[in-house]
């Protein structure tokens, strides 16, 4: 079972740095005994009854990087909500290599949002670049387990919505900054299409060089032709 959404798009983000304050709701039915999340469905369209499956549950997360020409997965971080991994904050410091050795360690003692109910701190995206696992950023992160009559005495909004709204992020506005600033502009516009620039460059090149060859030959074959 895989229930996917998205946030909304924090453009003209020049530093790195993506602010979202948004919220996901996710119903779901768990069975302490298989420690499972269980999902009814038809197997086939000729099935006469649901079919009762069980899924592991785990919190899968992307940060995405929204390009005109192609979406990049930046990191990933995938949180088993049995036994959610270690959490530092955002000044503590550690490298990833300490994360993972703190992850290693305290493997048997990590917390289950089953009975912790509440879990927030942030959390460490990763990729794996030249076959080792390295570090792409950090999110800061709160998960709240609520039964479904808790849910309906004390209902939240999706996204930043009534009821009990959340407050819309703080997002500087950097489309003037650009306009006032060519270098920066062209700066940002290169790093973001570099390889799209040089190919493109490349080609104009290669094309500038068959009309120069076409211009010429013309002449040279008539010089060639007065001197024979």
């Amino acid at each position: 079972m895989t229930r996917s959404k998205k946030t909304d798009i924090h453009y003209r983000s020049t530093d790195g740095v993506g602010m979202f304050n948004w919220r996901f709701i996710f119903p779901f039915s768990y069975q302490p005994a298989k420690k499972q999340i269980v999902h009814s469905q038809k197997l086939s369209k000729m099935s006469l009854e649901e079919t009762e499956l069980y899924f592991p549950p785990i919190l899968n997360l992307q940060c995405m990087e929204a390009d005109i020409l192609s979406a990049d997965v930046l990191g990933d971080l995938k949180i088993p909500l049995l036994q959610i991994p270690s959490y530092y904050g955002k000044a503590s410091g550690w490298s990833y290599h300490d994360y993972l050795h703190r992850l290693k360690k305290e493997k048997k003692d990590l917390p289950s949002i089953f009975k912790n109910r509440t879990i927030c701190g942030w959390w460490p995206f990763s990729s794996t670049v030249e076959g080792k696992l390295v570090e792409r950023g950090r999110i800061e992160l709160e998960i709240d387990l609520v039964t479904k009559e808790e849910a309906e005495k004390n209902p939240v909004g999706l996204r930043r919505d009534e009821p009990q709204a959340l407050e819309k992020p703080n997002r500087p506005e950097e489309s003037m900054r650009l306009f006032l600033s060519p270098m920066k502009t062209i700066q940002l516009i290169y790093a973001s299409y570099r390889w799209y620039c040089l190919k493109v460059l490349l080609v104009i090149l290669v094309l500038l060089l068959v009309v120069l060859f076409i211009y010429a030959v013309p002449g040279l074959l008539a010089r060639k032709t007065l001197k024979v």
